[in-house]
């Protein structure tokens, strides 16, 4: 799957998204301001909504996809710098 996606940048975009229908990672200017690491959670947080099937979609997949970046993958901090009061 990480083959087939692409990352973007997107003036416009107020945080990070896929667009519906697409394997395009879109990360708008807040990401200029963030750490490596919390990119990284970000760029991690959208791939998982493309590969997380099952669990529903959009946000109904956020829980999830916390879980794993912070306890499978163990990020220290928030587990989506985009959201950090979203904890799980």
């Amino acid at each position: 799957m990480w083959q087939q996606c692409t990352i973007e940048y997107d003036p416009e975009e107020a945080g990070a998204e896929v667009p519906p229908g697409t394997r395009t990672i879109r990360l708008g200017p807040f990401c200029l301001d963030l750490d490596v690491k919390s990119l990284e959670k970000i760029i991690l947080h959208e791939y998982l909504h493309l590969v997380i099937v099952g669990w529903g979609s959009g946000d109904s997949q956020h829980p999830q996809i916390n879980l794993i970046i912070k306890f499978k993958l163990k990020y220290q901090g928030p587990p989506n710098p985009a959201n950090p009061a979203e904890e799980e």
